[in-house]
């Protein structure tokens, strides 16, 4: 009799579905919730209904038990799916498509993490065979927001070189997502410190002049 009950509690333990991590839709919201928990924003591009690596990445890593413990007490997760690829030259025919644009999206999935004032700190693209390969790059995230949080301590070129090694060890679209890198401690400092990084990554030796006869 007591073999029988445990069989059929255990049954009962198996029928229960486990839960997959929440996803919001509404990334402003998101932000503010992210502020107020002292998280990170995950935000994935996906499109569940024409993408292949899209679904496998939800079904080999982000509706995994393992990923929401992991993610928990980490991000906000937000969820951008698309009906289908969004026309990048086109004007956005909507918020989804404005997003894509924004963060300069080109591939699925995408994933980047924002921090809750909506700059980037990190990411990947395209698809992760588990949990531990996913990690790798979000970790990475983690620790660039740290090291953000850091560089707004510091003076200015202290900062400017904090943030230049941050985001040059970014993945790529992790990189091309965050656009010209504007982390600043007040208004007053944001033109400097733009500047300033600016000169770092986007200062192109100039040309050589064609030899003239």
């Amino acid at each position: 009799m007591f073999k029988r009950m445990m069989q059929i509690a255990a049954a009962v333990v198996l029928a229960v579905p486990v839960l997959a991590a929440e996803w919001m839709t509404d990334l402003a919201a998101a932000r503010e919730r992210a502020a107020a928990e002292g998280k990170l924003v995950l935000l994935e591009f996906t499109g569940s209904g024409w993408c292949y690596w899209c679904g496998r990445l939800h079904s080999d890593v982000l509706d995994t038990p393992e990923f929401d413990s992991y993610a928990r007490d980490k991000f906000v997760l937000v969820q951008v799916d698309l009906p289908r690829p969004p026309d990048m030259t086109a004007p956005p025919a909507d918020e989804k498509q404005r997003l894509c644009q924004e963060y300069r999206v080109y591939g699925y999935p995408n994933i980047l993490v924002l921090h809750p004032q909506g700059y980037v700190v990190g990411g990947f693209a395209g698809y992760r065979r588990g949990l531990d390969e996913a990690r790798k790059p979000l970790d990475a995230a983690v620790g660039a927001a740290r090291a953000i949080r850091l560089a707004l301590e510091g003076p200015l070129e202290q900062r400017v070189d904090l943030i230049s090694m941050v985001y040059r060890d970014m993945e790529s679209n992790a990189r091309s997502a965050a656009g010209m890198p504007c982390v600043v401690a007040d208004a007053e400092d944001e033109q400097k410190l733009r500047a300033a990084v600016q000169q770092r990554f986007c200062t192109a030796p100039a040309a050589a002049e064609p030899a003239r006869d």
